[in-house]
Order: structure tokens, then C-alpha cells, then sequence
């Protein structure tokens, strides 16, 4: 347990030094059209690319999935330390690629190197599946990590896809690591507002049987989705209560509103809040005498005071 712990310290202090950001997927460079997808199976090894400048074999267009709902999406790129693997080339701009079990990039060795999946879905929008070399992962495979970028579905047809697209790819790369770098111990996915909150689930829903149906009808690998530990960057999750909170924290910035959407805003803060309107309630800290707390745009702020300074 101490070391589960230790490693997820380490690298929550590695994570904010590296992103600053959770949403730094990267762009990619000489991005070019949707690649050729591989064939659902063991990853091709003949395939990869090599990244000189950052000593980086990459590949793209890996299909992650048996029965693909959206081949388009269900598709990921794996960028890999040059440490990690020994490269052949074929004479075709690609390369026949081996694990390097004695390399080593930044601390890691080709068997204990994290493997970290960035989720870039903001609003829970889809996630385009990389079309070529991603210039963003080079700070986290200079940290010796493995870097996979899959392609997810949104909302446009509807939850839980994007998860269970994500759960796919997580399960692939782990039902590859026989021929591929990386440690299945130490998978993580990140992201920051609705990417955040999909790494949340993904998170704290390993293995879970709920999502057993969703990812037989994709074909998803036989393997754990399970993760050491999720990096979520402000997560977008009470979508139940997400109206009420934003008029709580901003709708008071806000002074274009007409009188009824005024009304509307200042009682779903309130909701927010756990006053009730109906009642008059004052406030004293000091700052002057009793202020009545009501239904006003300074009385919902008074409202948002009251409550912690109790």
C-alpha cells in the first residue's frame, strides 16, 4: 500500500510539473489525413514510426476494438520512449520494432514506465483518435512515460460511450504489454473539465460490471480497465446541481439580465446556497450593521457569506 501510494505522489508532482494544464493532449505535427486502421488484433510491430528529434517511436491508426460503433474514433496512437524499443527499419519509412528490456528514459525501465492516457474532451465532447505524431507527448515520454492517445465518441450519441471507448482502449494496451513498453500497474489516465470528469469515472469505476454490456457490443479486449490513479483538473461531475452552482459562484458578476431572468438566476443560487428565500435572515461580521438577506442581487452575496461565516 505504501508503495501504491508513493508511486501516485510521485506522479501527481510529475503531472503538475509537466501539464500545467490537463487538457495538454498536444497538437499534433505533420498531422495528415485518418490513416490506414490496423486490423483489430495484437499491435502490428512493424509499423512504427521514429520521432529523431525527440527519440520517439509512435504509431497511429490502432484499432482498439473488435466490433468498432465509430471506427473513425475507436482508434488510438502509442508514443514510446526510443529507449524503451530497438527499431529496424524496413525501407519504407517504418520500422520492425522490439521491447528494449534494457533501456531506460528518465528512471523508468521499459517494464516499469507509466503508461498515461490523456483525455481531451471538453463538455464531454468526442476525442479525435492522433493522425500522426503528437508534438505535446514529447515532455511526457521525455519523463520516460508511454504516451496513448485514443480516440472516444460524445455526447452527440450520448453517455456512457465516451467511457466505455476509453475502458476499450485502457483494456487493449493492457492485453498488448506482452510485445509493447509500459507497466499495467501504473496506467493513468488525466484531463481537466469534462475530460477531467470521464478520467474521474474512469477512475473509480475499474472493472466495474455495469460497463460489461457496453463493452461487449464493442468488442472490447478481454483485460482490465482498472487504473493506478486518475488525474482530474477541475472535473465537470454534479451535473445534476451545474445551473444552480454557476449562479451561486457567477451569476452575480453578470448585470445584462432582465428582471425575470434576474429572478430566475438569484433563486437558483440561492437553492444553491441553502437559504430559503422566503425567510429574512442577517448577517453581522463586523462589517457594518445587520444586513436583511433577501432575494436581491447583494442579498444572494450576503447569502453566499453567511453561510461560512458561521
Amino acid at each position: 500500500m505504501k508503495r501504491i501510494i508513493s508511486f501516485t505522489a510521485a506522479l501527481c508532482l510529475i503531472f503538475s510539473l509537466l501539464s500545467g494544464a490537463a487538457w495538454a493532449s498536444g497538437e499534433a505535427s505533420g498531422r495528415s489525413a485518418q490513416p490506414e486502421l490496423t486490423e483489430y488484433g495484437a499491435v502490428d510491430m512493424t509499423r512504427w514510426q521514429y520521432n529523431e528529434a525527440n527519440d520517439v517511436y509512435w504509431q497511429v491508426g490502432v484499432s482498439y476494438c473488435a466490433e468498432p460503433a465509430d471506427a473513425g474514433y475507436e482508434n488510438l496512437g502509442i508514443y514510446v520512449p526510443g529507449a524503451y524499443m530497438t527499431g529496424t527499419p524496413n525501407g519504407n519509412g517504418m520500422y520492425t520494432c522490439a521491447v528494449n528490456e534494457a533501456g531506460t528514459a528518465a528512471g523508468f525501465t521499459s517494464a516499469t514506465a507509466p503508461i498515461v492516457f490523456p483525455v481531451n474532451t471538453p463538455g464531454h465532447s468526442a476525442q479525435s483518435a492522433p493522425t500522426g505524431y503528437v508534438s505535446g507527448s514529447a515532455k511526457y515520454t521525455a519523463a520516460g512515460f508511454v504516451y496513448v492517445s485514443a480516440g472516444c465518441r460524445g455526447k452527440d450519441v450520448g453517455a456512457p460511450a465516451g467511457v466505455v471507448d476509453l475502458k476499450a482502449a485502457i483494456r487493449y494496451i493492457r492485453a498488448n504489454l506482452d510485445v509493447l513498453p509500459g507497466c499495467g500497474d501504473r496506467i493513468v489516465p488525466f484531463g481537466m473539465s469534462g475530460g477531467g470528469s470521464q478520467t474521474a469515472v474512469l477512475g473509480a469505476t475499474g472493472d466495474s460490471e455495469l460497463y460489461t454490456p457496453y463493452l461487449d457490443a464493442i468488442g472490447a479486449a478481454d483485460a482490465s480497465d482498472a487504473v493506478a490513479a486518475a488525474m482530474c483538473w477541475c472535473p465537470i461531475t454534479g451535473l445534476d446541481s451545474a445551473g444552480e452552482g454557476y449562479e451561486w459562484s457567477m451569476g452575480v458578476t453578470r448585470a445584462d439580465l432582465d428582471a425575470e431572468f434576474q429572478s430566475y438566476s438569484d433563486a437558483l443560487a440561492l437553492s444553491m446556497n441553502g437559504v430559503d428565500a422566503s425567510f429574512a435572515w442577517t448577517w453581522n461580521a463586523g462589517h457594518g450593521s445587520n444586513t436583511p438577506l433577501n432575494t436581491t442581487q447583494n442579498g444572494v452575496i450576503d447569502a453566499m457569506m453567511a453561510k461560512y461565516a458561521k
